[in-house]
Protein backbone atom coordinates (compact mmCIF):
# COMPACT_ATOMS: atom_id res chain seq x y z
CA UNK A 1 0.00 0.00 0.00
CA UNK A 2 1.13 3.58 -0.50
CA UNK A 3 0.53 6.39 1.27
CA UNK A 4 -1.45 8.74 0.44
CA UNK A 5 -0.43 12.71 0.83
CA UNK A 6 -2.15 16.09 -0.55
CA UNK A 7 -0.32 19.29 -0.72
CA UNK A 8 -2.64 22.55 -0.91
CA UNK A 9 -2.23 26.13 -0.36
CA UNK A 10 -3.45 27.34 3.10
CA UNK A 11 -6.42 29.09 3.40
CA UNK A 12 -6.78 31.73 6.33
CA UNK A 13 -10.24 30.75 7.49
CA UNK A 14 -8.82 27.11 8.26
CA UNK A 15 -5.82 27.15 10.25
CA UNK A 16 -6.75 24.55 12.39
CA UNK A 17 -4.53 21.81 11.04
CA UNK A 18 -1.66 23.86 12.23
CA UNK A 19 -1.98 22.19 15.31
CA UNK A 20 -3.59 19.19 15.10
CA UNK A 21 -1.11 18.35 12.63
CA UNK A 22 0.94 18.17 15.55
CA UNK A 23 4.17 17.47 13.74
CA UNK A 24 4.48 20.94 13.25
CA UNK A 25 6.70 21.39 16.27
CA UNK A 26 10.50 20.90 15.42
CA UNK A 27 11.85 18.11 16.85
CA UNK A 28 14.24 20.11 18.31
CA UNK A 29 11.71 21.65 20.35
CA UNK A 30 10.71 18.14 21.90
CA UNK A 31 12.62 18.62 25.48
CA UNK A 32 14.86 15.88 26.74
CA UNK A 33 14.91 12.88 25.08
CA UNK A 34 13.43 10.05 27.31
CA UNK A 35 16.17 7.64 29.36
CA UNK A 36 14.47 4.59 29.10
CA UNK A 37 15.34 0.97 28.10
CA UNK A 38 15.87 1.29 24.28
CA UNK A 39 14.44 -0.91 21.97
CA UNK A 40 15.21 -2.34 18.19
CA UNK A 41 14.11 -0.94 15.11
CA UNK A 42 12.43 -3.81 14.29
CA UNK A 43 10.26 -3.15 17.42
CA UNK A 44 11.07 -6.05 20.04
CA UNK A 45 11.95 -4.72 23.45
CA UNK A 46 15.64 -4.95 24.54
CA UNK A 47 16.59 -6.86 27.64
CA UNK A 48 17.47 -3.55 29.82
CA UNK A 49 15.73 -2.91 32.48
CA UNK A 50 12.84 0.21 33.16
CA UNK A 51 14.63 3.15 34.45
CA UNK A 52 12.48 4.65 37.91
CA UNK A 53 11.10 8.59 36.81
CA UNK A 54 10.45 11.28 38.46
CA UNK A 55 7.13 13.70 38.19
CA UNK A 56 6.69 15.87 36.33
CA UNK A 57 8.46 14.14 33.43
CA UNK A 58 9.42 14.97 29.82
CA UNK A 59 7.77 13.15 27.53
CA UNK A 60 8.37 14.87 24.28
CA UNK A 61 5.82 15.11 21.58
CA UNK A 62 2.85 13.70 22.09
CA UNK A 63 -0.73 13.88 21.17
CA UNK A 64 -3.16 11.79 23.74
CA UNK A 65 -2.48 9.40 26.61
CA UNK A 66 -3.88 6.17 26.98
CA UNK A 67 -4.39 3.96 29.55
CA UNK A 68 -3.04 0.18 28.07
CA UNK A 69 -2.58 -3.34 30.01
CA UNK A 70 -2.65 -3.58 33.46
CA UNK A 71 -3.52 0.58 34.10
CA UNK A 72 -0.46 1.68 32.40
CA UNK A 73 -0.15 4.63 30.90
CA UNK A 74 0.91 4.24 27.28
CA UNK A 75 1.58 7.18 24.72
CA UNK A 76 3.50 7.81 21.36
CA UNK A 77 6.65 10.28 21.65
CA UNK A 78 7.13 12.08 17.95
CA UNK A 79 9.95 14.48 18.62
CA UNK A 80 12.98 11.91 17.95
CA UNK A 81 14.28 10.49 14.75
CA UNK A 82 11.68 7.51 15.04
CA UNK A 83 8.57 7.40 16.95
CA UNK A 84 9.09 6.07 20.62
CA UNK A 85 5.95 3.89 21.91
CA UNK A 86 6.42 4.50 25.31
CA UNK A 87 4.66 2.63 28.62
CA UNK A 88 4.75 4.64 32.08
CA UNK A 89 3.89 2.86 35.34
CA UNK A 90 3.05 3.80 38.56
CA UNK A 91 5.31 3.16 41.86
CA UNK A 92 4.39 6.21 43.98
CA UNK A 93 2.52 9.32 44.02
CA UNK A 94 5.53 11.02 42.20
CA UNK A 95 7.97 8.45 40.83
CA UNK A 96 6.93 5.84 38.10
CA UNK A 97 8.49 3.59 36.10
CA UNK A 98 8.88 4.20 32.41
CA UNK A 99 9.84 1.57 29.23
CA UNK A 100 10.03 1.69 25.55
CA UNK A 101 7.70 -0.56 24.10
CA UNK A 102 9.22 -0.06 20.21
CA UNK A 103 10.14 2.05 17.57
CA UNK A 104 8.50 2.86 14.69
CA UNK A 105 9.06 5.05 11.44
CA UNK A 106 9.15 8.57 12.01
CA UNK A 107 5.58 10.83 12.00
CA UNK A 108 3.32 12.72 13.53
CA UNK A 109 2.06 9.58 15.65
CA UNK A 110 -0.67 8.65 18.63
CA UNK A 111 -0.63 5.31 20.69
CA UNK A 112 -3.29 3.08 22.48
CA UNK A 113 -3.07 -0.17 23.98
CA UNK A 114 -5.74 -2.75 24.13
CA UNK A 115 -6.63 -4.93 27.67
CA UNK A 116 -4.08 -7.54 25.91
CA UNK A 117 -1.33 -6.11 25.51
CA UNK A 118 -1.02 -5.08 21.75
CA UNK A 119 -0.59 -1.57 21.20
CA UNK A 120 -1.93 0.11 18.22
CA UNK A 121 -0.20 3.23 16.85
CA UNK A 122 -1.75 5.73 14.36
CA UNK A 123 -0.02 8.38 11.82
CA UNK A 124 -1.80 11.76 10.81
CA UNK A 125 -0.45 14.71 9.14
CA UNK A 126 2.93 16.04 9.30
CA UNK A 127 5.18 18.36 8.00
CA UNK A 128 4.65 22.45 8.03
CA UNK A 129 1.76 24.83 8.94
CA UNK A 130 0.14 24.55 5.14
CA UNK A 131 -3.62 23.88 5.02
CA UNK A 132 -3.63 19.92 4.79
CA UNK A 133 0.13 19.42 6.13
CA UNK A 134 3.05 19.14 3.64
CA UNK A 135 4.22 16.22 1.96
CA UNK A 136 6.31 14.07 4.43
CA UNK A 137 9.78 13.95 4.62
CA UNK A 138 10.71 10.17 3.07
CA UNK A 139 10.78 7.71 5.71
CA UNK A 140 7.99 9.79 7.26
CA UNK A 141 4.66 7.83 7.97
CA UNK A 142 1.32 9.70 7.63
CA UNK A 143 -2.47 8.56 7.52
CA UNK A 144 -1.64 4.98 8.28
CA UNK A 145 -2.33 2.90 11.14
CA UNK A 146 0.53 0.06 12.75
CA UNK A 147 0.46 -2.56 15.04
CA UNK A 148 2.72 -3.87 17.79
CA UNK A 149 1.88 -7.35 19.18
CA UNK A 150 2.35 -9.16 22.93
CA UNK A 151 5.43 -10.22 21.66
CA UNK A 152 7.00 -6.83 19.90
CA UNK A 153 6.89 -7.45 16.09
CA UNK A 154 5.12 -4.32 13.99
CA UNK A 155 2.99 -4.54 11.21
CA UNK A 156 1.59 -2.16 9.12
CA UNK A 157 -1.83 -2.71 8.93
CA UNK A 158 -3.71 -0.15 6.67
CA UNK A 159 -3.19 3.36 4.55
CA UNK A 160 -5.91 5.09 6.47
CA UNK A 161 -6.02 8.26 3.91
CA UNK A 162 -6.41 5.67 1.00
CA UNK A 163 -9.68 3.87 2.51
CA UNK A 164 -11.25 7.65 3.42
CA UNK A 165 -9.91 8.36 0.03
CA UNK A 166 -11.65 5.43 -1.96
CA UNK A 167 -14.01 3.82 0.48
CA UNK A 168 -15.39 6.83 3.13
CA UNK A 169 -15.22 10.14 1.38
CA UNK A 170 -16.76 12.63 3.41
CA UNK A 171 -20.37 13.87 3.49
CA UNK A 172 -20.24 16.99 5.21
CA UNK A 173 -16.76 17.79 3.44
CA UNK A 174 -16.55 21.63 3.40
CA UNK A 175 -12.67 22.52 2.22
CA UNK A 176 -13.70 20.71 -1.31
CA UNK A 177 -11.43 17.64 -0.35
CA UNK A 178 -14.04 14.67 1.15
CA UNK A 179 -10.87 11.96 0.89
CA UNK A 180 -8.93 14.53 3.78
CA UNK A 181 -8.01 12.15 6.31
CA UNK A 182 -6.03 13.21 9.72
CA UNK A 183 -6.13 10.29 11.99
CA UNK A 184 -5.92 11.71 15.69
CA UNK A 185 -6.97 9.47 18.10
CA UNK A 186 -7.32 5.68 18.61
CA UNK A 187 -9.58 3.03 21.33
CA UNK A 188 -8.66 -0.81 20.79
CA UNK A 189 -11.83 -2.92 21.16
CA UNK A 190 -12.24 -6.40 23.49
CA UNK A 191 -12.27 -7.97 19.46
CA UNK A 192 -8.82 -6.98 18.60
CA UNK A 193 -10.11 -4.47 16.73
CA UNK A 194 -9.82 -0.83 17.13
CA UNK A 195 -11.78 2.71 16.34
CA UNK A 196 -9.59 5.87 14.99
CA UNK A 197 -11.24 9.05 15.18
CA UNK A 198 -10.41 10.83 12.23
CA UNK A 199 -9.88 14.54 12.77
CA UNK A 200 -9.65 15.24 8.67
CA UNK A 201 -12.40 12.57 7.59
CA UNK A 202 -15.26 14.10 10.53
CA UNK A 203 -15.76 10.40 10.99
CA UNK A 204 -14.99 7.41 13.26
CA UNK A 205 -13.43 4.23 11.81
CA UNK A 206 -12.92 1.13 12.84
CA UNK A 207 -9.95 -1.57 12.03
CA UNK A 208 -8.94 -4.88 12.39
CA UNK A 209 -5.02 -7.00 12.10
CA UNK A 210 -6.42 -7.97 8.59
CA UNK A 211 -6.64 -4.43 7.35
CA UNK A 212 -10.34 -4.63 7.47
CA UNK A 213 -12.21 -0.96 7.41
CA UNK A 214 -15.65 0.34 8.20
CA UNK A 215 -16.94 3.70 8.65
CA UNK A 216 -18.65 3.47 11.82
CA UNK A 217 -20.58 7.02 11.78
CA UNK A 218 -20.12 10.90 10.21
CA UNK A 219 -20.33 13.62 12.48
CA UNK A 220 -22.21 16.76 10.50
CA UNK A 221 -20.97 20.18 10.07
CA UNK A 222 -22.36 22.80 12.99
CA UNK A 223 -23.93 26.05 12.25
CA UNK A 224 -21.59 28.71 14.01
CA UNK A 225 -21.25 32.32 14.73
CA UNK A 226 -18.07 34.49 13.06
CA UNK A 227 -18.10 37.06 15.68
CA UNK A 228 -15.13 36.05 17.34
CA UNK A 229 -12.97 35.68 14.03
CA UNK A 230 -9.95 37.99 15.40
CA UNK A 231 -9.69 41.03 12.88
CA UNK A 232 -6.01 39.83 10.99
CA UNK A 233 -7.87 36.79 9.85
CA UNK A 234 -10.56 39.15 8.54
CA UNK A 235 -8.36 41.45 6.73
CA UNK A 236 -7.38 37.83 4.93
CA UNK A 237 -10.86 36.15 4.48
CA UNK A 238 -12.58 39.36 4.32
CA UNK A 239 -16.12 40.15 5.38
CA UNK A 240 -17.89 36.38 6.80
CA UNK A 241 -21.72 35.98 6.94
CA UNK A 242 -22.78 36.36 10.91
CA UNK A 243 -23.51 32.24 10.88
CA UNK A 244 -21.47 29.76 8.59
CA UNK A 245 -20.72 25.74 8.55
CA UNK A 246 -18.31 24.29 10.30
CA UNK A 247 -16.65 20.57 10.60
CA UNK A 248 -16.73 18.75 13.18
CA UNK A 249 -13.27 17.80 14.00
CA UNK A 250 -13.28 14.57 15.68
CA UNK A 251 -10.43 14.10 18.47
CA UNK A 252 -10.90 11.93 20.87
CA UNK A 253 -12.59 8.35 21.23
CA UNK A 254 -13.39 6.18 24.23
CA UNK A 255 -15.38 3.24 25.25
CA UNK A 256 -17.93 4.00 28.16
CA UNK A 257 -19.10 1.18 30.73
CA UNK A 258 -22.18 0.96 28.89
CA UNK A 259 -20.16 -0.48 25.32
CA UNK A 260 -20.54 3.39 23.50
CA UNK A 261 -18.43 5.19 21.69
CA UNK A 262 -17.85 8.60 23.11
CA UNK A 263 -16.02 10.94 20.51
CA UNK A 264 -15.08 14.66 21.48
CA UNK A 265 -14.91 17.15 18.55
CA UNK A 266 -12.63 20.39 18.58
CA UNK A 267 -15.49 22.65 16.02
CA UNK A 268 -13.55 23.56 12.96
CA UNK A 269 -13.33 27.15 11.31
CA UNK A 270 -14.44 29.72 12.73
CA UNK A 271 -13.72 28.20 15.96
CA UNK A 272 -16.36 29.88 18.14
CA UNK A 273 -16.24 29.91 22.18
CA UNK A 274 -18.29 27.11 24.03
CA UNK A 275 -19.18 25.22 20.53
CA UNK A 276 -17.81 21.82 21.21
CA UNK A 277 -18.95 18.24 23.04
CA UNK A 278 -18.76 14.93 23.30
CA UNK A 279 -20.83 12.32 20.85
CA UNK A 280 -22.03 8.83 22.35
CA UNK A 281 -22.12 6.70 19.13
CA UNK A 282 -22.41 2.84 18.66
CA UNK A 283 -19.52 1.36 17.79
CA UNK A 284 -20.88 -1.81 16.19
CA UNK A 285 -22.62 0.40 13.97
CA UNK A 286 -21.85 1.14 9.89
CA UNK A 287 -22.08 4.53 8.35
CA UNK A 288 -24.45 6.06 10.98
CA UNK A 289 -25.27 9.44 9.78
CA UNK A 290 -23.22 9.47 6.62
CA UNK A 291 -26.63 9.67 4.32
CA UNK A 292 -26.50 13.13 5.34
CA UNK A 293 -25.11 15.90 3.71
CA UNK A 294 -24.15 19.53 4.59
CA UNK A 295 -28.04 20.76 3.84
CA UNK A 296 -29.24 17.90 5.51
CA UNK A 297 -26.95 16.82 8.16
CA UNK A 298 -28.12 13.66 10.07
CA UNK A 299 -26.97 12.80 13.36
CA UNK A 300 -24.68 9.56 13.96
CA UNK A 301 -25.59 9.58 17.48
CA UNK A 302 -26.26 11.68 20.43
CA UNK A 303 -24.36 14.50 21.56
CA UNK A 304 -24.48 14.05 25.28
CA UNK A 305 -21.93 17.21 26.35
CA UNK A 306 -21.97 20.50 24.89
CA UNK A 307 -20.51 23.66 25.87
CA UNK A 308 -16.77 23.45 25.88
CA UNK A 309 -13.92 25.39 24.05
CA UNK A 310 -11.65 23.29 21.28
CA UNK A 311 -11.83 19.82 23.19
CA UNK A 312 -8.59 17.66 22.11
CA UNK A 313 -9.45 14.52 24.16
CA UNK A 314 -12.42 12.70 26.30
CA UNK A 315 -11.33 10.02 28.61
CA UNK A 316 -13.58 7.78 31.16
CA UNK A 317 -12.99 6.29 34.33
CA UNK A 318 -14.02 3.15 35.99
CA UNK A 319 -17.24 4.85 37.62
CA UNK A 320 -17.95 5.94 34.21
CA UNK A 321 -17.49 9.56 34.52
CA UNK A 322 -16.36 11.18 31.32
CA UNK A 323 -13.10 13.79 31.57
CA UNK A 324 -12.90 16.34 28.89
CA UNK A 325 -9.57 18.01 28.08
CA UNK A 326 -9.58 21.40 26.33
CA UNK A 327 -6.88 23.12 24.68
CA UNK A 328 -7.58 26.69 26.25
CA UNK A 329 -10.83 27.64 28.21
CA UNK A 330 -10.33 30.81 25.84
CA UNK A 331 -10.58 29.16 22.34
CA UNK A 332 -8.72 27.99 19.57
CA UNK A 333 -7.63 31.21 18.41
CA UNK A 334 -5.01 31.43 20.85
CA UNK A 335 -3.23 28.23 20.83
CA UNK A 336 -3.37 29.59 16.84
CA UNK A 337 -1.29 31.71 17.74
CA UNK A 338 1.30 30.17 19.65
CA UNK A 339 1.53 27.16 17.66
CA UNK A 340 2.12 29.73 14.52
CA UNK A 341 4.67 31.51 17.01
CA UNK A 342 6.48 28.46 18.99
CA UNK A 343 6.07 30.99 21.75
CA UNK A 344 3.19 29.22 24.56
CA UNK A 345 3.52 32.08 26.77
CA UNK A 346 0.55 33.80 25.73
CA UNK A 347 -1.53 31.03 26.75
CA UNK A 348 0.30 29.39 30.22
CA UNK A 349 -2.14 28.49 32.43
CA UNK A 350 -5.28 28.35 29.99
CA UNK A 351 -6.17 24.64 29.80
CA UNK A 352 -8.46 22.75 31.31
CA UNK A 353 -9.60 19.32 32.41
CA UNK A 354 -12.96 19.25 33.88
CA UNK A 355 -15.30 15.87 35.48
CA UNK A 356 -18.27 15.53 33.84
CA UNK A 357 -20.30 12.77 35.94
CA UNK A 358 -22.95 10.68 34.28
CA UNK A 359 -26.19 12.71 35.19
CA UNK A 360 -24.27 15.61 33.67
CA UNK A 361 -22.80 17.59 35.95
CA UNK A 362 -19.32 19.28 35.15
CA UNK A 363 -16.47 19.60 37.89
CA UNK A 364 -13.16 21.22 36.83
CA UNK A 365 -10.28 19.09 37.93
CA UNK A 366 -7.64 21.13 36.77
CA UNK A 367 -8.33 24.76 36.64
CA UNK A 368 -7.33 27.46 34.27
CA UNK A 369 -3.93 28.41 35.74
CA UNK A 370 -2.35 25.19 36.07
CA UNK A 371 -2.07 23.96 31.98
CA UNK A 372 -0.62 24.91 29.19
CA UNK A 373 -2.20 23.34 25.72
CA UNK A 374 -2.27 20.11 27.06
CA UNK A 375 -3.27 17.55 25.54
CA UNK A 376 -5.65 14.50 27.07
CA UNK A 377 -5.85 13.31 30.61
CA UNK A 378 -6.39 9.60 31.72
CA UNK A 379 -7.29 8.08 34.51
CA UNK A 380 -5.26 4.81 36.16
CA UNK A 381 -6.81 2.03 37.64
CA UNK A 382 -5.91 3.77 40.82
CA UNK A 383 -8.30 6.47 40.32
CA UNK A 384 -5.23 9.03 39.67
CA UNK A 385 -5.46 11.50 37.24
CA UNK A 386 -2.73 12.36 34.76
CA UNK A 387 -2.23 14.89 31.92
CA UNK A 388 -0.01 15.70 28.86
CA UNK A 389 1.06 18.96 29.72
CA UNK A 390 2.43 21.33 26.79
CA UNK A 391 1.58 18.54 24.71
CA UNK A 392 2.94 19.69 21.22
CA UNK A 393 5.76 21.80 22.58
CA UNK A 394 8.38 20.01 25.50
CA UNK A 395 5.56 18.01 27.04
CA UNK A 396 5.36 16.61 30.45
CA UNK A 397 3.36 13.95 32.37
CA UNK A 398 2.16 15.11 35.52
CA UNK A 399 -0.26 14.16 37.70
CA UNK A 400 -2.75 16.26 38.72
CA UNK A 401 -5.45 14.11 41.09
Amino acid sequence: MTTTTRTRRRDPRRPLRVFIAGACVPATAAGLVLSASAANADGKQDSAPDTLQRLPLDIGVVKNLDIGRGGRIVFADSSGPKVKVMEFTEASRNRGRLRTIATLPPGSANAAQSATGDTWVIYGLSGGPEEGGAPPPPGTESSTIWRIDKDGKTKRVLDIGQFQTTKSPDPYDLENDPGNSNPYDLEPLRDGSVLVADAGGNDLLRIWPNDRAVTVACFPDQVVGTDQVPPEVLKETGPLPPKIPAETVPTGVVLGNDGKAYVSELIGFPFPLHSSGVWRVDPNAKNAGCNGSPDNPVNPGKKVVTGFSGINDVTTDKWGNLYVTELSVKGIWPVEGALSSGDPSGVEGQGRVTKVTKNGQKKVVVGSTSLTIPGSAVVTKRGHVYVSDMHLFAAKLVRIA
